[in-house]
């Protein structure tokens, strides 16, 4: 046991790192501080308790550990969390803000390692909790051994070796009262739930070991394929827009349709709920083109050859342009001017004449609004600029970009589209303007 131990950290912990063990002054962090004894030469080791002052002998767990620290000459830490104020889900905050404690300590100290005594048990129980709750795929692959300062070199070890190691060595060690309380879940499994397992099955903690392993494979053949979609054609973007092409996606898995979403849209430390799994599940199956999902900051948007992955916050603006004044805005340039009737009209879209005697002051050139509406030229009534420019086809990336240019609250023109009826020229038009829209 002692030789996997070395070996573990060797390979895993670079050599004159400083170690902060979590230990609580049960078996399995008693032992962690045991083993730790022969890899001294090559590390600083500190020792860190968290007094979770939730039983009569919380202080008593303390004082031990800390006579611990000092018979090996380390460092000792110790916070401390009033747990009599949690009272509800009280594992998980517990735990929250036992790793954020244990986090203060590492920084304050400048240490780059906490190790924790999680072990194979500790790890099957984890994986049983999880399906119980009907967690999902990433759920399913239990503690990791190594995320980010935070190691586990135990977690492989059996939880029999772990005891009949402290047997041999004679151990001191204390029982903490809370783990006989049946009303936290993994106590209650533990006592009467694998203690039945054991029975049939002694080493019940290698077929959960097993399936872990199982999970991680699969998860590492999903992370390829992740890798390679957004190394291929198949996807592109333009600073915060992603496109992803339609019949490629569609033939994809769901579960690699979900990790292609969550790289783009969520950080590598979080992941889907149950029900944002199901939503997604049924929008991507749906894929009407044209529907939206918002997604924490980000919006999926179903094109009609692509999906349009977008930050919420979509640019927009309002600007007032007077007459013969050249307005450069990011990517397009708007100016109007008055103008005599051209003998001949331009077939170009970026170009229109409008009658500038219904202009009251000056016109205002903005992105589109969801309200949007005007009088199509050509057409009986009103149009919304929204379903206008969706019965034309215009991509999701291409409505984004469609400006319109108004005098006061009314739409003159979806430039580049469609001019209003309202202002179109007529035998009778005394006041001309003309209006230019170009992209830079």
């Amino acid at each position: 046991m002692q030789n996997n131990f070395n070996k573990k950290i060797y390979n895993n912990i670079p050599a004159k790192s400083h170690i902060i063990l979590a230990v609580s002054g049960g078996l399995d962090s008693t032992v962690l501080m045991h083993l730790c004894k022969e890899i001294t030469s090559q590390y600083t080791i500190s020792v860190a308790h968290i007094n979770h002052n939730f039983h009569r002998d919380s202080k008593k767990m303390e004082n031990f550990v800390q006579n611990l620290a000092k018979d090996n000459n380390w460092d000792f830490y110790t916070e401390s969390i009033n747990a009599n104020q949690i009272d509800s889900n009280i594992e998980s905050k517990l735990r929250d803000k036992r790793y954020k404690l244990l986090y203060n300590i590492k920084n304050e100290i400048n240490a780059d390692y906490i190790f924790t005594a999680h072990h194979s048990l500790d790890q099957a129980e984890t994986i049983f909790m999880k399906i119980l709750n009907s967690s999902g795929f990433n759920g399913l692959k239990g503690i990791r051994e190594k995320k980010k300062h935070i190691f586990r070199p135990m977690l492989n070890f059996i939880k029999k070796d772990i005891i009949d190691y402290a047997d041999r060595y004679n151990l001191k060690y204390l029982d903490d009262p809370t783990n006989n309380d049946e009303k936290f879940l993994r106590n209650f499994l533990r006592k009467n739930i694998f203690s039945k397992l054991h029975s049939i099955k002694p080493n019940i903690e290698k077929p959960f070991t097993s399936l872990k392993n199982r999970i991680n494979e699969v998860n590492e053949l999903i992370e390829y394929n992740t890798d390679n979609f957004f190394e291929s054609d198949y996807y592109s973007h333009e600073g915060d827009l992603h496109f992803l092409q339609l019949d490629n996606f569609n033939n994809y898995p769901f579960l690699l349709k979900l990790n292609i979403i969550k790289r783009l849209c969520i950080s590598n430390n979080q992941s889907f709920n149950k029900n944002m799994v199901e939503e997604l599940k049924d929008f991507l199956k749906k894929g009407k083109t044209g529907s939206k999902k918002n997604l924490n900051n980000y919006v999926i948007t179903f094109d009609r050859k692509e999906i349009v992955i977008s930050n919420k916050q979509f640019s927009s603006f309002s600007e007032n342009v007077i007459v013969d004044e050249e307005k450069l805005i990011e990517n397009f340039t708007f100016k109007w001017s008055y103008e005599k009737m051209p003998k001949k009209f331009s077939k170009d879209r970026n170009t229109e004449y409008i009658d500038a005697d219904k202009i009251s002051s000056n016109l205002t050139i903005r992105s589109i609004k969801s309200d949007d509406y005007f009088y199509p030229l050509g057409m009986n009534g009103k149009k919304k600029v929204s379903k206008f420019l969706n019965d034309k086809k215009i991509s999701y990336v291409d409505k984004k970009n469609t400006f319109v240019v108004c005098n006061g609250t009314e739409i003159v023109w979806v430039a580049g589209h469609q001019l209003s009826n309202n202002y179109r020229l007529s035998k009778n038009s005394k006041k001309i303007a003309k209006l230019n829209f170009y992209r830079n």
